[in-house]
């Protein structure tokens, strides 16, 4: 973990091995937020690419029963199995 400081213009210089790390280049544009006293960077590359990744959470949504009991069901009888 690097360390910043925070100079007059709010601004930061990120640490080299952190912007080799994850393949920062100049000019990339970095969403910013904080929750729970975290502050996080990631790179707008990043978001897209895990919101690719939601257009197939629940794609095969059915194959373990049609509906939450059901899919219940199909857990229980797996754990029973073992």
């Amino acid at each position: 973990m690097g360390s910043v400081h925070l100079r007059d213009r709010r601004q930061i210089t990120l640490p080299t091995d952190i912007v080799t790390a994850a393949g920062l280049q100049t000019d990339d544009v970095l969403q910013v937020s904080y929750v729970n006293g975290v502050i996080q960077l990631v790179p707008s590359r990043a978001q897209r690419q895990r919101a690719d990744i939601r257009r197939f959470l629940g794609a095969c949504g059915t194959v373990y029963g049609q509906d939450a009991e059901a899919m219940n069901q199909y857990l229980r009888d797996e754990r029973d199995s073992w």
